[in-house]
């Protein structure tokens, strides 16, 4: 299997997706069952949203990551290295 950018970008991010979405419990609360409401997605389609919430929240997750390193990351190492 070759190089592949979209991978390694995406794969890149899997940490920070981690940190942003189970930091706490306070988190987990707010996105499981305030805003998705998994306990009231039971008695219906439970499969259908169990995938489309997780695939969203890794994709809102991933883009919030790569907002990160563009407009914070990058440049910060950029300057430190332009100082060494």
């Amino acid at each position: 299997m070759g190089y592949s950018k979209i991978i390694n970008t995406i794969a890149a991010s899997a940490f920070g997706v981690l940190l942003i979405h189970a930091n706490s419990d306070t988190m987990r609360q707010w996105l499981w069952r305030d805003t998705l409401n998994n306990a009231g997605h039971y008695a219906g389609n439970i499969y259908l949203h169990a995938v489309a919430s997780v695939l969203a929240v890794y994709a809102i997750c991933t883009l919030i990551d790569f907002v990160r390193i563009q407009l914070l990351e990058k440049p910060v190492f950029k300057k430190l290295d332009s100082k060494l």
